[in-house]
Formats: C-alpha cells, structure tokens, sequence
C-alpha cells in the first residue's frame, strides 16, 4: 500500500518561501502562514509486530536518502531553495513512484542554526519540505544529530544541550501526521566513541531515543545502524537499542539479496520490529565499468529490492544515492574508497 487516496490538506502547487521576487514582507507572511498551518489528515504511520500499517492496512516504504546533487544534508538547509527541491522531488516521485523520504538534519547548520539549537528558520523549512512532500504524496523520515560526535554520559551538560534541542524541535512536528519517524543517528558505529567505549554510545541513543518518542509519541523512533547485530547489544544497564525503537533501520550496501536474506534470517526472533532496509544500491559510473559495478547491475539490486518488499520480507527499501555524482577524487581527509569512486562525492554547490 503507498499513500495515495488519502485525505490531506498540503497541496499547494507553490512554495512562496523560496520566491525570488518576494519580498521581506512576502516571506515573513509565508512563513507565518507555514508555522501556523494544521497537521494533514491521513493518520500516523504505526507498527504491527514486522508490518507498518496506515489506518490498519500493511505499509511498505519505497524511498531515498534525499539531498539535491552535489549538495551535502548541510548544505541542503544552509542553502534552502524549495522551489528546486520541489522540482527535483516532482521528477523523482514520478519516476520511481516513492513514497517516502529520508532527510538528513545536522546538528549545527551554518547560518541556520547553531550547535544544539533548533530555530525558528530551521523548523519552518522542515516544515516547507513535509508540504512539498505531501503535495506528492509522499512522508517524511528525518534523522538527528548529523554531524554530532559526542555521545555524552549521563548526567553531563552536553547530555542536557541534546535533550535541551530535543525539546525545542521534536513538540513542533509532535502532531503532524507527514513526519513518519525520528532516525536518532546515521550510523552510530562508525563514529570513534562506539569503537572506544560502545556501552556509552549505545547508552546514548536509548536516551535519545526513549527522550524522542515522549516528545512525539504518534511518531516512530529508528536508528540507522550499519551492523544489525548492534541493534540487540546492551549498554552499562543492560538496554538495548532494539527495546527503544520502533522498526530497525539495517544497511546493507552491497550485498547481494541471498545474503540479505540470510542475514535476516539470522536476526533474533525477539522483540519482532519491522525492517526496512538502506544503502542497497551499487554504484555505477565512467570509472567503474567492471561486471559488478554497471547501470545494469544497479537496476538488478533495486530489483531484488523491491521483491523482498512484495513478497513481505522486509517493510521499506530505501536507496542512498539518487544521482551519479561528478566522478572525481573525494575532498581532502576523505577516503579514496571504491564507493566514492563509483557513486561520486557530494562538492559544495558553487554560489
């Protein structure tokens, strides 16, 4: 089931917060009307044991990690253009028939808002982006704390700051049936704290996570892992991520689908969450015209993809790289990977 035919009131064809030709007075009457608006009436996505279910009928979630070209999560809300996000998720909805985003938001976005500040301007252009969203139909997945690395104890300030920005962002969407979840982080076991002291990170994220789904308890609560085994490993009290989420996010870049299924296969039986799957896809691209990595296996990949979706293995797919990006080498300090070389590297827009 996707979202179509349901009762909802965004569909407004034009996005006046980004109009050129507006002025100071336009703007600030769009915004207000923006932070002012209702939530939509098609009703909040739910869990029932491994399905997502929307007004009790099964779900599966068809979407991307979203970002236009050659901009970076940052660079997306520093450099806030609705109009051609609006244009560029137009031609993707209508090509891929999705039905579901995937947003990144930094912690601290430059200009926008400050290292754990949730501001006004942030929030009224997550706001025009769930309007240019539901205007094609489609919901929302944001994920927290980009770009964040601390991952602090109990009891420390900078614990209180993340809880502090939790309380300032989370009650302004708490309503609003266009945002399906809350992801508390991008890979968490990639960052150095999870690697010294995994009990702290894994502390963390149940922290964040139990303190988000009091904030917005209609919404569902995920951590984009990069290991599934991460999911079930306790932290100092003995929690467990998989106890304070609501469906598991799992990574499964290259891999092919019997390994995919075998490495659900392997996944404890309890608690059950539903399973939506990322990073699925293979690069293609000028320097990688090998056997593994062609346009022709990419659509392979995406193929296999979505029928473990129809054949209920799994409840979302959701791909990484939307674009082939500029083939070139990755900025300075980042690894010259095969990734990198076949998917290409997001390079600041020039402005």
């Amino acid at each position: 089931m996707l979202f179509g035919g349901l009762p909802h009131r965004y569909n407004s064809p034009t996005y006046p917060c980004a109009r050129a030709a507006a002025g100071p007075a336009d703007q600030l009457e769009a915004h207000r009307v923006l932070a002012q608006s209702e939530p939509s009436a098609g009703g909040f996505i739910a869990v029932q044991g491994r399905r997502l279910t929307l007004q009790r009928e099964r779900v599966h979630l068809k979407g991307f990690f979203y970002t236009p070209k050659n901009y970076s999560p940052s660079d997306m809300w520093e450099y806030w253009d609705a109009n051609l996000i609006a244009q560029d998720l137009q031609r993707l909805h209508t090509a891929m028939g999705i039905n579901v985003i995937w947003v990144r938001v930094p912690y601290e976005i430059s200009g926008v808002a400050p290292a754990g500040y949730a501001t006004e301007e942030l929030v009224l252009r997550m706001r025009e982006l769930l309007q240019i969203a539901d205007s094609l139909n489609m919901r929302v997945i944001f994920t927290l704390f980009d770009g964040y690395r601390d991952f602090p104890p109990p009891g420390k300030q900078s614990e209180t700051d993340n809880l502090t920005y939790l309380r300032q962002l989370l009650p302004n969407f708490a309503n609003d049936d266009r945002v399906i979840g809350w992801d508390m982080y991008y890979r968490p076991e990639t960052q150095r704290v999870w690697r010294i002291d995994q009990p702290r990170a894994i502390s963390w994220l149940v922290r964040m996570a139990n303190n988000a789904k009091a904030l917005a308890p209609n919404h569902l609560i995920t951590v984009s892992l990069n290991n599934a085994r991460a999911a079930w490993q306790p932290d100092f009290d003995k929690l467990r991520i998989i106890d304070f989420v609501d469906f598991i996010m799992l990574r499964v870049n290259d891999k092919q689908r019997e390994e995919i299924e075998d490495l659900i296969g392997r996944l404890p039986e309890e608690p059950r969450k539903p399973i939506v799957l990322y990073d699925f896809e293979w690069g293609s691209g000028p320097p990688c015209r090998t056997l593994r990595y062609t346009e022709e296996q990419q659509a392979f990949m995406h193929y296999s993809m979505l029928t473990l979706l129809e054949e209920n293995k799994v409840a979302g797919a959701l791909i990484s790289a939307i674009h082939d990006g500029d083939a070139g080498r990755p900025p300075p300090g980042m690894a010259l990977t095969t990734t990198w070389v076949c998917i290409g590297w997001m390079a600041a827009p020039s402005r």
